[in-house]
């Protein structure tokens, strides 16, 4: 069966309008502000749900801040963030019922270990696998250890 959804796939150190912006767009003369990140809802769609799994980083706290500042500035406004530390809060029901009402997920840089180790065979990777497989509006994203992880 061939999967509907899209994963977008992210090298790492994206565009989040932190201080390596002005350094990127003088090398690069087809610099767009925040282009990877506004692949997340194609054509559009502010109103749409992203959900950010910030479980691979060391530092979620800041990871939610720069985010969501770069979200907000995009004008995407409904954004949730997850920080599933252990087993048995990847297992949290109401954290797999986030991800069915959203329109995409991110999974944050950071260890890619912590990541799989956390999330592997829960009902959040069973969600996101089955929306995938499922729904073309669905969009995987990841940066760096996220998407290093997406295989």
């Amino acid at each position: 069966m061939e999967p509907k959804g899209t994963l977008l796939i992210i090298g790492g150190a994206e565009d989040k309008g932190d201080d390596n912006t002005p350094d990127i767009a003088k090398k690069n003369k087809d610099f767009e502000r925040f282009e990877i990140l506004k692949e997340l809802i194609p054509n559009g769609g502010s109103a749409k749900k992203i959900e950010i799994i910030t479980t691979a980083s060391s530092i979620p706290s800041e990871m939610r801040k720069m985010y969501h500042k770069a979200f907000d500035e995009i004008g995407f406004k409904d954004v949730g963030f997850l920080d599933m530390q252990d087993k048995e809060e990847a297992r949290n029901p109401s954290f797999s019922k986030r991800v069915e009402k959203a329109h995409a997920v991110l999974f944050s840089g950071g260890d890619q270990f912590k990541l799989s180790a956390i999330l592997g065979g829960t009902p959040m990777v069973t969600c996101i696998k089955e929306r995938y497989a499922q729904d073309k509006d669905f969009v995987i994203a990841g940066t760096s250890a996220g998407a290093k992880v997406m295989s």
